[in-house]
């Protein structure tokens, strides 16, 4: 199974990514900011990092930056999200940024499992991915 980094600075928010996230067998850990998130990805080198994108004082495209422009991060897929109502700027601006998914929340917990399984599958082999088998 999978180390997920989760990235929001609403409660609710990571409570939820981490329930469906463990009712499938993955680890997470949690990070309330951009700051705290980043500290954790170069610490534990997580398999996945789901981040909302509208956080203060930096946002899930700080991270997202700070992630692809690290050598030693880079290769960690990252699926942003947001429940924000600019589906389109939001989700061009990720992916545009080199995030591998973008989701608009609420969304339904099989569609985001899938988007999960589908980054972990899609993740470099080098990146040291646990898949289930």
């Amino acid at each position: 199974m999978a180390n997920i980094l989760l990235v929001d600075d609403t409660p609710g928010n990571l409570e939820l990514l981490e329930t469906l996230c463990h009712h499938v067998g993955h680890t997470t850990r949690r990070a309330g900011s951009v700051t705290a998130g980043l500290d954790l990805a170069r610490a534990q080198r997580p398999d996945l990092v789901i981040s909302d994108i509208h956080m203060v004082p930096l946002d899930g495209y700080d991270l997202l930056r700070t992630l692809k422009a690290d050598p030693q991060l880079t290769a960690i897929p990252v699926i942003m999200v947001s429940m924000s109502g600019g589906y389109g700027v939001d989700s061009h601006k990720a992916v545009e940024l080199g995030a591998a998914k973008f989701l608009p929340m609420p969304a339904d917990p099989q569609v985001v499992l899938t988007e999960i399984q589908t980054c972990l599958e899609m993740a470099e082999p080098s990146q040291g991915t646990r898949r289930p088998s």
